[in-house]
């Protein structure tokens, strides 16, 4: 069967298995239990040595993640000169030696005066349009390609587009991709270098924990892009451009969309990583998003 009549028929058989199974006919049931349970899907074994294989690579695109990462980093400007632990301390000391009160802050020295009383820290400033960017960039991804993805099953839009090419219209889907991610990120960067820390979130423990979950994350992405390929990574489902059989190596044995779920463990050791509360927020917003698009595309 062309590859075109076997993803008109599994998405037709994938929208008939949402309905009552009672109302499907015997050869539907069949079909349907021969994509899900058939020799060449779950069933079928992995070529030998792929396990190591997938392994390597993706330990070599971490280690290429960590020299962007730390490139990028090095080309940020220097921390405000008041954010820096010597200034800290100075200020410490000049209210020592003014004799400043910690609870009215006022002076003993100077009775009179009174210390203009400072507003509690905030643990998000919703007040920063950077915020509200990255808020809007976060939502705006998931979005976007369910939209284009869906458009394309329907209306084979990208597909004409490139002269009936559909692989030239999945590349160019999986750029697009690609790139509003990189542009989410670093949006995302910004907004937490311009929102408030907070002190539980700056300790050794959980810096540790920022490392390790940004890099099971990546592990995730990385190995199941692989794994999936740029077509099986990018929607190439909707172009009508099947795999020859379903994946379930690492790491699709260990979660049903590795890519989702590590990406939201990235966010979360990035918040944790700066220490800013309201990456914590938006992280949330990434899941949340990510959870209402696996019910659109199961």
């Amino acid at each position: 069967m062309p590859p075109q009549e076997q993803a008109d028929l599994w998405m037709a058989l994938r929208d008939r298995m949402k309905i009552n199974w009672h109302e499907m006919t015997l050869q539907e049931k069949k079909a349907a239990y021969w994509i899900a349970f058939g020799p060449h899907g779950p069933r079928a074994q992995d070529p030998p040595g792929e396990g190591m294989k997938v392994f390597g690579y993706t330990v070599l695109g971490i280690s290429v993640a960590i020299v962007i990462m730390w490139g990028l980093r090095s080309m940020a400007g220097p921390p405000p000169s008041t954010m820096t632990k010597e200034w800290q301390e100075k200020t410490n000391e000049y209210l020592k030696s003014q004799n400043i009160e910690p609870i009215t802050e006022t002076s003993s020295q100077a009775p009179e005066m009174t210390i203009l009383h400072s507003t509690s820290p905030k643990l998000v400033d919703f007040t920063q349009t950077s915020l509200i960017v990255s808020a809007l960039s976060i939502a705006f991804n998931p979005i976007f390609w369910n939209i284009v993805a869906r458009n394309e099953y329907h209306n084979k839009t990208l597909t004409r587009l490139f002269g009936g090419n559909s692989r030239l219209g999945c590349y160019f889907l999986g750029a697009t991709i690609f790139a509003i991610g990189i542009v989410r990120d670093l949006l995302y960067e910004r907004a937490l270098r311009s929102q408030p820390t907070h002190p539980l979130l700056d300790t050794p423990a959980s810096s540790f924990l920022a490392y390790a979950l940004f890099g099971a994350g990546n592990v995730l992405v990385l190995s199941s892009m692989w794994a999936l390929g740029i077509t099986g990574t990018y929607l190439g489902d909707y172009f009508g451009i099947l795999m020859d059989e379903r994946v379930t190596a690492f790491p699709f044995n260990v979660t049903d969309a590795p890519m989702y779920y590590g990406s939201t463990l990235s966010f979360l050791g990035s918040a944790l990583y700066f220490g800013r509360p309201a990456g914590l927020l938006l992280t949330i917003e990434v899941l949340v998003l990510y959870l209402v698009a696996l019910r659109f595309e199961e």
